[in-house]
């Protein structure tokens, strides 16, 4: 199985105050969360663990707290703060948390984790409560994309339930003004590993095409590439004034396209913004990050 090497650092480390203790978890926050619903509880989870670059577990003595009494054995079970997972730990008698800052959970835990089986993650349970449960690959996306809401803004989980391929392929995902400009506010590299993430969730990308010509980035040869039609609409200036963005499925990409871009030696820059900024890769290393 193809997995992505791209690192999902935050943008420093979590303090080892808070890869110790967790961060500062008043009571009444406490006694509120508990009440939340399986889903209010999973946008918490997103908010907090984007916020801080850490989830937690549970183990003991190397093993994992996987699935729960009512759950499927292939679903490890996360948490956005220590007291939480202390919380549920009446499951999994003997078992203690542990921090997993975001870097290391997705450069080496998650590709362990689907060594082993385990493909879904069990997102904040508590004793007798329902949990979500997600693919690794919707947690990813949807951190993803916490990360580009405004501060104090949650992002709606249920936002694309009803989007069909369709309005997928002609507008994107769901996405505001807001969050767009957190997005293209990102370096290069931030914009690359969001890239990655989300067409991974998604499999499709955006090209701009126009009179017959696909948009070659700023760096020397390369095509652009992007996550969505509205930041390739974004580009869409100077040179490329008059381009359309047009929707690829990641199997038409690794098909005819692939192939097209090789034939032509070209390189690729990723995620592109206004100002003609992007991360310049080529196929293969870009084949590397992407799924199959």
């Amino acid at each position: 199985m193809r997995r992505s090497t791209v690192m999902h650092e935050t943008d420093s480390p979590p303090p080892e105050a808070v890869l110790r203790d967790g961060w500062k978890l008043v009571e009444p926050e406490y006694e509120r969360v508990v009440q939340f619903g399986a889903w209010e509880r999973y946008a918490y989870f997103l908010d907090l663990v984007a916020l801080w670059g850490v989830l937690w577990v549970l183990e003991t003595e190397g093993s994992l707290a996987v699935g729960g009494p009512d759950d499927g054995p292939n679903e490890i079970a996360v948490w956005p703060h220590p007291r939480f997972a202390r919380a549920a730990a009446a499951n999994w008698e003997g078992y203690g948390p542990s921090a997993v800052p975001l870097e290391e959970w997705w450069k080496s835990w998650v590709p362990r984790l689907e060594d082993g089986g385990v493909e879904d993650a069990l997102v904040f349970r508590l004793p007798e409560e329902e949990s979500v449960i997600v693919s690794l690959a919707r947690l990813r996306h949807d951190l993803a994309r916490q990360r580009i809401q405004p501060p104090g803004k949650r992002l709606d989980p249920h936002a694309d339930d009803d989007l069909t391929a369709a309005r997928l392929y002609a507008d994107g995902w769901s996405l505001d003004e807001a969050g767009a400009a957190h997005a293209l506010a990102l370096d290069d590299g931030a914009r690359y590993r969001f890239f990655v993430d989300v067409v991974s969730y998604w499999r499709v990308l955006w090209l701009l095409v126009g009179n017959g010509h696909v948009a070659a980035g700023a760096k020397g040869e390369c095509v652009g590439l992007w996550p969505h039609p509205a930041f390739a609409r974004a580009a869409a200036t100077g040179a490329w004034a008059g381009y359309e963005p047009e929707a690829v499925a990641l199997e038409d990409w690794a098909g005819h396209w692939k192939a097209w871009v090789a034939e032509k030696g070209l390189d690729l820059e990723v995620f592109p913004s206004p100002d003609g900024s992007g991360l310049v890769r080529s196929l293969d290393e870009l084949a590397d990050d992407l799924p199959g």
